[in-house]
């Protein structure tokens, strides 16, 4: 009898760490739809790009300008304690010159966000 609970025991494990890995990697970033009409996910871009680029600006990365998104070429999450939301955005100032930027907001179990 303690064989065959063994036996069915290791079928549900290995049925188990079969599953995990055809969903990906636990802990990794999954792909998130970009919908500018979704408040969230837009207030955390618009949060974002409040910080990434006056950073960007302070390395010598971008030039100062007005920047401002012109599209979200991917949003992706990771559920951490929180989660992170990675973002590859393509940007522009008003002097028509365009940059790609990308940067990781973590959002705390409290709702505080930090760059």
């Amino acid at each position: 009898m303690k064989f065959f609970t063994a036996l069915i025991l290791s079928f549900v494990v290995f049925g188990f760490a079969t599953a995990q890995q055809t969903q990906g990697t636990p802990g990794g970033y999954i792909p998130i739809q970009w919908n500018e009409n979704n408040e969230e996910l837009f207030n955390l871009l618009d949060y974002g790009l409040q910080n990434a680029i006056p950073d960007a600006v302070a390395a010598g990365k971008l030039t100062k300008g007005n920047w401002t998104w012109i599209k979200v070429n991917s949003v992706e999450a990771q559920v951490v304690v929180g989660m992170n939301y990675k973002f590859n955005v393509d940007i522009f100032d008003g002097n028509h010159d365009v940059a790609f930027i990308g940067f990781v907001i973590y959002d705390d179990l409290q709702g505080n966000k930090s760059l």
